[in-house]
């Protein structure tokens, strides 16, 4: 099941969203524009993403960390669970 979580963030450094050992996670995400997403796992990035602010993106991983760095001071809303979303995923809320 999919959670849609809203975080805030500054912008600056990479910040951690979530962590995933051992499971396979997934996050969806779309906004904002700009914005860079990727999974790390100790000192290896396995995945990087910029985020155009209308293209819903996938980002699938079974160990490691889900970070994000923003180009402005702004509140993320994404969706994070192990499955993905009932129906189609064009439809979800942001």
């Amino acid at each position: 099941m999919l959670h849609r979580i809203t975080k805030h963030f500054r912008p600056g450094d990479w910040h951690d969203m979530e962590f995933g050992f051992n499971q396979p996670l997934q996050i969806l995400i779309r906004n904002p524009a700009g914005a860079m997403v990727r999974i790390r796992a100790l000192w290896i990035t396995w995945e990087e993403k910029k985020l155009d602010g209308s293209t819903l993106q996938k980002i699938a991983w079974k160990f490691g960390w889900a970070q994000i760095k923003v180009p402005s001071e702004c509140d993320v809303v994404y969706y994070y669970g192990t499955d993905g979303p009932p129906g189609d995923i064009i439809n979800i809320d942001f």
